[in-house]
């Protein structure tokens, strides 16, 4: 049917979401947007012969893109169309991957050489086709190389892998496992993620005597803090550790997250490794935009059982992106929320 068989690996669900703890009435569309939501079935994909871009976007009969495999936001985002098909075929090379008569898998999308896509989405991806039992070789791009790629997968012992070529060369992939791709950006299917970070929680992580972690982000160029002086000394007087994530290794990460029981920074990859902590912790995100749009790390915590506090920033100009923005605390309100997170007694 249509080049491929799919096989039903995850009964989807919907799942409903708890506010923040410090939920505030004038925030209420942007949460009450993301209270609840539907995940559909998850599937297993197999090609017997298939073609793919380096991104991880599939086509059948030379010029039709799947969108089965495109990542999903809002609707489908669509990487190529038939035309720009027909025109990489006739101006890349193709490469036949040898058949090694054992199947391949593709995990990856255009964004998962980026920490939180990878984690949240291309692993997920993997525990999937390995619940399954099935022997395959791993197909990934050369520029998912960076520590936390390799040291993720060593985690799920994969050692590894064809690398691909991402220099205008297409490929030809027979006996594939394609993992579905249904699941909303920004979205999970709560059991899913739940027991990838069970897999991905350090065993017995060194003892810390900090618990609490607030995330420093020194050395980007956006979402910087502009009082970071008087907010990291509040951080500090209720007993923060601070932390550059991006000095540390894959595993410095994982074992200091592992002990926390709070997590705060601003928006961004670093909350990510929220997946490492016990059921429970608390998680403060700080921000410049609620809209109902970007709700990653909300979700993320709600499907992770732990508990969400949020406070919006000022941005530094108005109109900037999320991601863009650099933001003003408010301290009072900081200091507020952090006695909220720190004495749930409060609450």
């Amino acid at each position: 049917m249509f080049g491929y068989t799919k096989q039903m690996v995850l009964k989807g669900k919907e799942f409903a979401r708890q506010l923040p703890v410090n939920f505030l009435a004038k925030n209420a569309v942007h949460f009450k947007s993301n209270l609840s939501y539907i995940c559909p079935d998850i599937f297993l994909y197999y090609f017997k012969t298939v073609c793919m871009m380096p991104d991880g976007t599939l086509f059948l009969y030379k010029v039709w893109p799947l969108a089965l495999s495109f990542p999903y936001f809002k609707k489908r985002i669509q990487h190529h169309s038939m035309k720009g098909v027909i025109d990489i075929q006739r101006l890349w090379r193709k490469r036949k991957i040898k058949t090694q008569g054992i199947r391949y898998l593709v995990v990856h999308d255009p964004w998962t050489s980026n920490y939180y896509h990878w984690m949240t989405q291309a692993l997920p991806r993997l525990l999937l086709a390995q619940s399954q039992n099935l022997p395959f070789v791993l197909l990934l791009p050369a520029n998912h190389c960076s520590e936390f790629h390799v040291k993720s997968l060593l985690i799920f012992n994969i050692k590894n892998w064809v690398p691909l070529e991402t220099d205008r060369t297409y490929f030809e992939v027979h006996d594939l496992i394609f993992p579905s791709h249904d699941i909303q950006i920004g979205d999970y299917h709560d059991d899913l993620i739940q027991e990838l970070a069970a897999r991905l929680r350090p065993i017995n992580p060194p003892e810390s005597e900090c618990s609490y972690l607030f995330i420093h982000r020194g050395s980007k160029s956006s979402r910087n803090i502009i009082n970071e002086d008087e907010v990291l000394n509040v951080f500090l007087s209720w007993g923060f550790s601070v932390v550059s994530f991006e000095n540390l290794t894959f595993e410095e990460q994982r074992a200091m997250a592992g002990n926390a029981t709070i997590l705060a920074g601003v928006h961004g990859a670093g909350l990510t490794n929220m997946l490492f902590m016990d059921k429970g912790a608390k998680v403060l995100e700080l921000t410049s935009v609620l809209n109902g749009n970007q709700y990653y790390y909300y979700t993320l915590s709600n499907a992770l059982g732990h508990d969400y506090f949020y406070q919006e920033c000022t941005p530094e100009i108005e109109g900037k992106s999320i991601q863009e923005a650099n933001i003003l605390v408010d301290l009072e309100l900081l200091n507020s929320n952090i006695s909220r997170m720190v004495n749930p007694v409060h609450d």
